[in-house]
C-alpha cells in the first residue's frame, strides 16, 4: 500500500471498514478509498461517494463531495447501477419502516 497500488488500497479500505482483518476503522477506510480513487479506481470512487453518503464511524455525511466521487465512479467505468443507487438514494422516499426506525 506504501507503493500506493489503488487496487490494495481500496481493498485493505474494504477490510478496515468491514473490520475484518484489520481493526474497524471508517476514516482510515475513507483515507485509503480517496487514495484509491485519486489514482483512478472506480470502485474506490463508488465506496468513498457511498461511505461520504451515509457517513457514521467517524467519517462525516457530505452530500456534495458523495455526488463528486459517485460521478467520478461513473466516469471510470463503475456500472451504472452504482449511480442509479445514489440517485434512489438521495431523490426517493424512505419506506414507511426505515421514516418509523428514524423517528425511534
Amino acid at each position: 500500500v506504501e507503493a500506493g497500488d489503488a487496487i490494495a488500497c481500496c481493498d485493505l479500505g474494504i477490510l478496515h471498514f468491514l473490520g475484518h482483518g484489520a481493526p474497524k476503522d471508517a476514516p482510515r477506510a475513507a483515507a485509503l478509498f480517496r487514495r484509491a480513487a485519486e489514482a483512478g479506481d472506480a470502485r474506490a470512487a463508488a465506496n468513498l461517494a457511498l461511505l461520504l453518503s451515509k457517513g457514521g464511524g467517524g467519517v462525516p455525511q457530505d452530500a456534495v463531495a458523495s455526488v463528486k466521487w459517485y460521478r467520478r465512479a461513473a466516469e471510470g467505468g463503475a456500472s451504472g447501477k452504482v449511480w442509479n443507487a445514489h440517485v434512489l438514494r438521495t431523490t426517493a422516499p424512505a419506506p414507511a419502516s426505515e421514516a418509523k426506525a428514524d423517528e425511534a
